[in-house]
């Protein structure tokens, strides 16, 4: 059977969660934004990313010097001097490619390993604003329940009287049993 309760329908109280929960969910992220922000792990990451893109470049202008001397050596009819010319250029090709594999991994390493060592700062960054955020909630939450209280503190009331004369009844009823 199912409780008759009659609860004052003014207040929607999953409406209201879901607005408290939203407000959460936007404030925590905006603090995540700034907290990432904060941490300064974007400027180290592009230091390591120029310095790359910078010695690759240097392996690719090297390789095509090397090619556009192997070609004007073909031009005027040196036999020997272009395939020398060619091969340092592959050299140059290998260097770049062993470079760009050796310095992808570097940089990923580094990148995890200032990650993982931020995550305690990212946390405590957002330590307050998530306190605040959960504080705010469960005000909004207790809100949420004042119909209910209400209704609680209406049905103790009522049931209050009875209670005291059904205690007045088993006191009674005690003594008749002692009596017998």
């Amino acid at each position: 059977d199912a409780i008759d309760i009659q609860i004052d329908k003014s207040e929607p109280i999953d409406g209201k969660l879901a607005q408290a929960h939203t407000r959460f969910v936007q404030r925590i992220g905006r603090a995540a934004h700034h907290a990432i922000g904060n941490l300064h792990i974007r400027k180290a990451l592009e230091i390591e990313l120029r310095r790359r893109n910078l010695a690759l470049k240097s392996f690719t202008a090297t390789t095509l010097i090397f090619l556009i001397l192997a070609a004007i050596c073909g031009i005027f009819g040196f036999e020997w001097l272009p395939w020398i010319f060619c091969f340092i250029a592959m050299v140059f090709i290998a260097g770049g490619i062993a470079i760009s594999f050796m310095t992808r991994n570097e940089i990923t390493r580094d990148f995890q390993n200032s990650l993982l060592n931020t995550c305690g700062a990212f946390a405590e960054t957002l330590r307050a604003d998530y306190e605040d955020g959960l504080r705010i909630f469960f005000q909004d939450y207790t809100t949420c329940l004042n119909s209910i209280r209400k209704h609680l503190a209406n049905e103790k009331l009522a049931v209050e009287p009875k209670l005291t004369r059904w205690h007045d009844l088993f006191l009674t009823l005690k003594s008749i049993e002692q009596d017998i």
